[in-house]
């Protein structure tokens, strides 16, 4: 399971890994952190390999938008779930969630739909300023959506500018010295129009795109959710409090492929 380049950097969710038997198919969750888990001590980062961080304590940051942030109807969102899981790889850390709901991936100048500090208005005081280790992104259903019913019209942030966002975010995370995870967003619930699901794909291809070019690992929810959805009597929708926001099963199947993500992150 050693790394080679291009896709088989992308080890999250629908990433190129070697195929499994049908018994260990049965349970998509499972089978999604195992193989994760499995390559803990092989991650080389550009050409350096971490050392053995173990016995410290870690600081995580999930930077993103209301499908990250807390919600009085989630028991647990994945940033919440992060510490257990991780402390099962024995891996002690601080998770700071710093999602909040109506954030795109730009600025307040750029789309002021809803009136509050984005992503990049915000990345240094909310990320930055904490000296993170590892930084989880997860932007896209408020920079995708369209606030009409117009099949035709504009997202609040065009997908070139999203990309253009994502790659400052990435970049300037990554010359703070922090570790950078990218997740897609995730599927929304059946109920939405196909329009509307396929013009947030192109923001999904966007992401895929991303961590591909700068060699980064992905976290690819969307195709997590469909791997989810192929198991007998599963859906996509049971991972969904309405159409778009995990419930507490959304958040659990991200915390643990997360975890696993981290955890070759950091340990040698």
């Amino acid at each position: 399971m050693g790394l080679s380049a291009g896709r088989n950097w992308l080890l999250g969710a629908g990433a190129t890994i070697p195929k499994q038997n049908s018994k260990m198919r049965k349970v998509s969750t499972r089978r999604a952190a195992l193989a994760l888990i499995l390559v803990v001590a092989t991650f080389v980062a550009g050409d350096t390999v971490l050392a053995d961080k173990a016995s410290q304590v870690i600081t995580i940051v999930a930077f993103g938008d209301s499908t990250t942030a807390t919600r009085r109807t989630v028991k647990k969102v994945y940033a919440d779930r992060l510490p257990v899981v991780l402390k099962v790889s024995g891996i002690e850390a601080k998770v700071i969630n710093a999602g909040v709901g109506g954030s795109h991936s730009g600025r307040l100048t750029d789309n002021a739909r809803h009136n509050r500090r984005h992503a990049l208005d915000r990345i240094d005081d909310a990320v930055r300023n904490l000296n993170p280790d590892i930084v989880v992104v997860q932007f896209g259903w408020n920079d995708s959506w369209i606030d009409s019913d117009e099949e035709n019209a504009s997202s609040r942030i065009p997908v070139d500018k999203y990309a253009t966002n994502l790659t400052q975010i990435v970049d300037t995370l990554r010359k703070d010295g922090a570790r950078v995870i990218l997740m897609t967003p995730n599927r929304p619930r059946s109920t939405i129009d196909d329009w509307r699901v396929a013009r947030t794909q192109q923001y999904v291809r966007a992401v895929r795109n991303l961590a591909d070019e700068k060699r980064i690992l992905l976290v690819d929810v969307w195709r997590e959710y469909e791997r989810f959805a192929k198991q007998p009597g599963q859906s996509a929708d049971d991972l969904l409090l309405d159409s778009v926001h995990p419930n507490d099963k959304g958040h659990e199947l991200v915390a643990k492929i997360n975890s696993g993500l981290e955890a070759r992150l950091w340990v040698r």
